[in-house]
Order: structure tokens, then sequence, then C-alpha cells
């Protein structure tokens, strides 16, 4: 009995350990700690051509927003101008004239909003993923990004990755993005599970989201890229 009380002792520490020492003291990277490798040309190929049968079929020409591209509520921004160690990305959620999003070195950890300009300013290399269904869910995730995030009391959250999507005090840039969709449009945007012992693959709400995880899975989810700028 006693060696079983131990050992469930020592298993809690090293949950505790794994989740406030290993996730702090990478504090200062993207959730693309846990990504995939970079794009790889042939997937870069398949980009270009979603990119351009998107522009292809617009009624008009996009002539506002920011340069020449029109960002909608609820666009999902994904950049690879972020590094630390070799490790690259960072994600935000369009919303009104700007972006929402979190990073260790933006408004003391604490979820920000940023315009446009800004935006590539600080994040040159970016694509743009949108939804392709009902516009509502894509406004409610932009709307409650402001509502929550920024006006609400999601303002109070602090960066740090951890492999728990509802953690109550802590927030990534990834994570807020999803939160976004499931909290604000009750839309859960899901991966693929590894297949294990030949079974089949199957669709999973993720523990921990990424930001390639959102290129990788949009066709999963009814998303496309529209737009990819310096990338």
């Amino acid at each position: 009995m006693k060696k079983l009380t131990g050992l469930i002792l020592l298993t809690l520490v090293f949950f505790l350990s794994f989740e406030t020492n290993i996730f702090a003291n990478n504090a200062s990277l993207d959730p693309t700690y846990f990504s995939q490798d970079e794009i790889t040309d042939e997937e870069m190929q398949k980009i270009e051509e979603e990119i351009a049968e998107f522009q292809a079929n617009q009624i008009s020409p996009f002539s506002v927003g920011y340069n020449g591209f029109n960002y909608l509520d609820g666009d999902i921004l994904i950049s690879k101008s972020t590094s630390s160690l070799g490790i690259v990305g960072h994600t935000g959620i369009v919303s009104g004239n700007g972006v929402i999003h979190i990073r260790p070195d933006y408004n003391n950890g604490h979820p920000h909003f940023m315009t446009m300009k800004a935006w590539f300013n600080r994040f040159p290399s970016t694509m743009v993923l949108r939804y392709n269904g009902d516009r509502a869910i894509p406004v409610h995730a932009a709307w409650y990004a402001k509502t929550y995030y920024i006006d609400g009391a999601g303002q109070s959250k602090t960066y740090m990755v951890t492999p728990n999507m509802y953690n109550p005090m802590k927030e990534y840039c990834s994570g807020l993005v999803w939160k976004c969709f499931s909290k604000g449009a009750d839309f859960k945007f899901l991966i693929l599970k590894d297949q294990v012992f030949n079974q089949p693959e199957k669709l999973i709400e993720p523990p921990i989201i990424t930001p390639y995880d959102y290129i990788s899975y949009r066709g999963y989810n009814g998303f496309s890229l529209v737009h990819k700028v310096a990338w």
C-alpha cells in the first residue's frame, strides 16, 4: 500500500513539474515548440494553387483592408516570422480593424490587440486562413476575441503553453484562437489523432494546438488558405 501511495505521489509530482517547469522554461517560445517541420515544397505548391483558385473566384477584387487585401472578422493569421532556438510560428485572429493574439513580449504576456500594420511590421511572413461555411461562425469567434480577451475576464490570462486547452489562467497564441471558435461560435477545430496499431485515423479535440496545425488540418475543418504575404 505504501509503495502504491508513493508511486501515485511521484506521478503527480512529475506531471506538475512537466506543466509548470518545462512549459514555463519555454514561455518565450510560441506553441510551435510542439509543431511539425517546415512546410514542404509539395505542400507549398498546393497552397499556391488553393490561394489562386480563391482569388480567381472572387466577384470583385479586394480593395479595402490592408495592402489591397480585405481581411474579414475571424480570419486566422499564421506567421513564421518569429523564432527561438530555430522554432517558428505565431497565430492571431482578425477582429474589427486589427488582430488579437497573445505573446510573452506583448502587453506583459496578456492578450493584446494590434493593428494590421503593426502585425505585418512584426510578422511580415503571414498566411491567411478563412472559414468557408456560415459567416456567423468566424464573426462570432472574432466577437468573442474582443469581448472576452480584450474587454472581459480573459484579459487577465498570462502566456504559457500547457497541455490543457481549458486552463483557466494560462493561454498561448494558437490556443486563444481555438477557444475563440470553440467558446464564441460553438465550433471546434479538430486534428487527426496519430494512427496506432493499424487503427483508422480519427479527428479529435487537440490537447495542444500549434500554428501549423491550422494549416495542416484546414481542409478537415472547412477552412481554406486565401492569401499569403512574404512566405
